[in-house]
């Protein structure tokens, strides 16, 4: 069974994987970086940065303005690094 593309990207959106997923993994990855980087918690702590990132993406869900500014500008980033590349 073929599946057209457009489909499974509107299906996508209904079940929220643009709305909620992708935000929370995105400040999830970066604040994890972050921490692992900058080693504020400890260098052996990697259990503490998973967690703190954890909540940091949860606790950044919760704020419907920033999610909805992160959706508004990413967008804009990525054709500004096509444009550019």
């Amino acid at each position: 069974m073929a599946y057209d593309f457009f489909s499974v990207i509107a299906s996508w959106q209904e079940i929220g994987v643009y709305g909620v997923l992708l935000p929370f993994l995105l400040i999830f990855t970066l604040s994890f970086a972050i921490l692992q980087k900058t080693k504020i918690l400890g260098e052996k702590h990697k259990n503490l940065n998973l967690i703190v990132s954890f909540v940091l993406g949860l606790l950044f869900l919760q704020n419907v303005y920033l999610v909805e500014s992160i959706q508004i500008f990413l967008p804009k980033v990525a054709y500004a690094l096509l444009f550019f590349l």
